[in-house]
């Protein structure tokens, strides 16, 4: 039993790990394009995790809790549209072509 509780334990933090990161990722990339806004938005997305996962019990609703969070960061990164209207290098201003 003890050794369930440990494999359970690890992959809930596998779990989380992924969607902490991917969503720090969005966060940072998208929401803020890379500005000091995006380090901020990442510091408020980890304290929130944290603060769920020590002071939400049980440790299942926690979990669920940031994976309801997770899902709404999700909802919102599928409406942006795909741009190619940033500030280039010369080298790589134009999409390749296949002649």
């Amino acid at each position: 039993m003890f050794f369930l509780k440990i494999l359970i334990l690890a992959a809930a933090v596998i779990y989380l790990t992924g969607i902490w990161g991917w969503t720090a990722g969005a966060l940072f990339f998208d929401a803020c394009r890379r500005t000091a806004w995006g380090w901020i938005a990442i510091l408020l997305w980890t304290a929130l995790c944290l603060t769920l996962l020590l002071n939400v019990k049980p440790l299942w609703l926690s979990i669920l809790m940031i994976t309801s969070l997770f899902g709404g960061v999700l909802l919102w990164w599928k409406t942006l549209r795909p741009s190619h209207d940033r500030d280039w290098d010369p080298n790589f201003l134009k999409l390749p072509q296949m002649t």
